[in-house]
């Protein structure tokens, strides 16, 4: 007898230890089972995991696994047991316990127990209201949000708050929410950015921009530190195209002290850029005229160059004005506007010899005034410009040549590469164009002007079959045209190569050449028919958006009224193309 109890004391330990030192699962292979529909399993593979850690993140997925399994009465156990544990600690398990025996009809928590525990801690409301929210009890979340900021005011919970708000539609309260949260932390402002964008855009009844535009204008007319949300309101005018509304309110500013160039310059552009040009030269005038009396270059510069840009097509009497108003000494250190107003001048002249050695002369002039290399390069650039529209070619080339050494690997520099390369396509070497376009497209600036780029894709594109570059030398004599700004020999010279180049490769090429200088010129009906023969004839290539997308846009200039179908089916077509904000702010028209 003694010696059987002697081996069973013995035995028993050796049996713990046994136990104990079975392998436990990795609890990823817990998740694995749970994904598998193994909930069972996965319950059993995540007790051991449990006991060693009962407020890890096992405790949840033990939770999960019970409830998915129907296992109710394991699962009430485990809310019942974390509860008594830790709930005084953790709120959180209060409220599983308070869900789950309220929905099984046990006996369970109040409610009012879970608001006593976040009022001894309010720091723990963030805890018990994202659980509520799993569950799905959204108000009552929000109410904990609010009890907690009762006793601590400072616990900056409002943007928590308002993405609550978001799931249940309340408007109104989610952007006083938003706003509240900047006030708290600003570091939440792009975030709130972000989601005002996305919210206004995609709200065709205009409910988000409403709420957005109420709650803003209330938190200014509050007081205090105010200058994010003017900014904030400027932002919401401004995604929603109220430009107008926008210049108003900033020429208001403007009148107490308070000019704000830089606003001002983001709504003249964005008005210019969807082509209100009326609007963006009442801004730029405003800028310029309305500045503050010790304004010197900098953005002064660049309003000038810019309201410039916008006056010749609206009026060029005014925008030749302009360039007569303004000299260096009243703009002050305006390197760019001077450069601008030169070009200006001479692209409205015919020129020749003479005209072309008097600008090489101004050139070289602005070169000593501003002898910084970017400077220097943008003036020989600019003088190779010249020499390029007067077809002298040769001397363009190394004009090109020495701004290309100054810009080095600018966006300036690119386009003085490609010029170079131009340059000589047009002066009929296009083997040589190919050679050197092949290069730097594979290497140049994403910021290069866009027509420059089309231009020398299409000589690379197009040089592949046609070996002897025949349809590429009949296409070069409009091109030339162009660029030395004969628009209607242009057009003419395309009109008479159509025919020939029919079933040459570079067919879809002229179309799209054509349309665009149509377009350019006024003739949107012809454009119109241009872009259309190009879907057809561009099949699967290189010009296909261009001609879904410029046929609606030819359209949309005939007569908006006829090109809703078009714009539809661009937009349709290619909702994240190249044109497609284009397309919707001209679809926006529609709405108003």
């Amino acid at each position: 007898m003694r010696l059987s109890r002697l081996l069973l004391f013995l035995f028993i330990p050796l049996f713990g230890l046994a136990q104990r030192s079975q392998p436990t699962l990795n609890i990823r292979t817990c998740d694995t089972l749970i994904m598998q529909g193994h909930y069972a399993r996965a319950a059993r593979c995540l007790q051991p995991h449990y006991k060693a850690n009962p407020q890890g993140p096992s405790y949840e997925k033990l939770l999960d696994a019970y409830l998915l399994s129907s296992d109710t009465s394991a699962a009430l156990k485990l809310v019942r047991k974390q509860s008594k544990r830790f709930g005084d600690a953790r709120p959180q398990y209060t409220v599983d316990y308070w869900v789950l025996s309220g929905k099984l009809g046990k006996k369970g928590p109040q409610w009012e127990d879970i608001e006593l525990q976040v009022v001894k801690n309010p720091y723990s409301s963030r805890a018990v209201a994202r659980v509520l929210e799993k569950y799905g009890l959204l108000k009552e979340a929000i109410a904990i949000y609010e009890l907690a900021e009762q006793r601590q005011p400072k616990l900056n919970v409002s943007f928590e708050r308002a993405q609550l708000y978001a799931q249940l539609g309340d408007i109104d309260a989610q952007y006083k929410a938003y706003l509240k949260a900047i006030d708290e932390n600003r570091g939440y402002l792009n975030n709130i950015k972000l989601r005002m964008t996305q919210n206004i855009g995609d709200d065709v009844s205009g409910a988000h921009a409403n709420a957005a535009k109420e709650a803003l204008i209330s938190r200014i007319q509050a007081g205090g530190d105010v200058g994010v949300f003017e900014s904030l309101l400027l932002f919401v005018y401004r995604e929603l195209g109220e430009y107008e509304r926008a210049f108003r309110w900033l020429k208001a500013k403007a009148k107490s002290d308070d000019f704000r160039a830089n606003e001002l310059m983001n709504i003249a552009r964005d008005a210019r850029d969807i082509e209100q040009y009326e609007l963006a030269s009442r801004v730029y005038d405003f800028m310029i005229h309305s500045k503050p009396s010790m304004v010197q270059g900098g953005w002064l510069n660049q309003a000038l160059i810019e309201q410039l840009g916008v006056l010749d097509r609206l009026d060029e009497k005014q925008a030749a004005m302009l360039t007569t108003e303004f000299d260096g000494s009243q703009c002050g250190n305006c390197f760019g506007w001077e450069l601008a107003r030169e070009e200006y001048k001479i692209k409205h002249q015919t020129i020749d010899s003479t005209l072309a050695a008097d600008y090489k002369e101004i050139m070289s002039a602005l070169r000593i005034r501003y002898p910084r290399p970017l400077f220097e390069g943008l003036t020989y650039k600019s003088y190779a410009s010249v020499l390029q529209i007067a077809g002298r070619f040769d001397e363009a080339l190394i004009e090109f040549a020495r701004a290309e050494t100054l810009l080095g690997d600018s966006k300036e520099g690119d386009e003085s590469r490609l010029a170079r390369a131009m340059c000589a396509f047009y002066d009929g070497d296009i083997d040589w164009a190919k050679t050197q376009l092949e290069v730097l497209l594979k290497s140049t600036s994403k910021e290069i002007a866009n027509d420059a780029l089309e231009n020398a894709l299409l000589i690379v594109a197009n040089s592949v079959e046609d070996t002897l570059y025949e349809g590429l030398q009949l296409l070069r004599v409009p091109m030339l045209y162009e660029i030395m700004g004969q628009q209607q020999k242009a057009l003419d010279a395309y009109n008479k190569i159509e025919n020939i180049l029919l079933a040459n490769e570079v067919y879809d090429d002229l179309l799209y050449k054509k349309g665009k200088l149509l377009l350019s010129m006024g003739y949107f009906q012809e454009a119109k028919q241009s872009f259309l023969v190009l879907q057809n004839a561009a099949g699967e290539g290189m010009w296909k958006e261009e001609g879904y997308f410029y046929f609606a846009k030819a359209a949309f200039e005939l007569d908006p009224d006829s090109s809703k179908e078009a714009l539809m089916e661009y937009l349709i077509s290619y909702p994240n193309g190249f044109y497609t904000e284009q397309a919707r702010t001209m679809y926006r028209t529609f709405a108003s």
